[in-house]
């Protein structure tokens, strides 16, 4: 889910509350963001190439790009896996 974007950097927080557990390198239980119970995933994934792909509601339309995920965070105020992702495309389309 886009949590917030930087316009100078192009590059965007992308912050979930559960991934695949083969998908990172290492990962945490902690309690899920909104409610604060139950288990969220706080997930380190690997720095380095990446694409993302957005589709919309209705399936007619897409945005995809390269990029590179530059950063893994763990701020409390998101949900509990996060990264930066600096992308090719222009990032003002989130």
């Amino acid at each position: 889910n886009p949590s917030s974007i930087d316009i100078n950097k192009n590059e965007i927080i992308l912050a979930h509350c559960t991934l695949p557990l083969n998908m990172p390198d290492k990962f945490y239980l902690k309690t899920h963001f909104e409610s604060g119970i139950g288990v969220g995933i706080k997930g380190d994934i690997r720095e380095g190439e990446a694409t993302i792909f957005k589709l919309s509601g209705d399936g007619k339309e897409y945005f995809v790009s390269g990029g590179e995920i530059v950063e893994n965070l763990s701020k409390e105020n998101l949900c509990r896996t996060q990264i930066i992702l600096r992308i090719d495309e222009d990032v003002k389309y989130f």
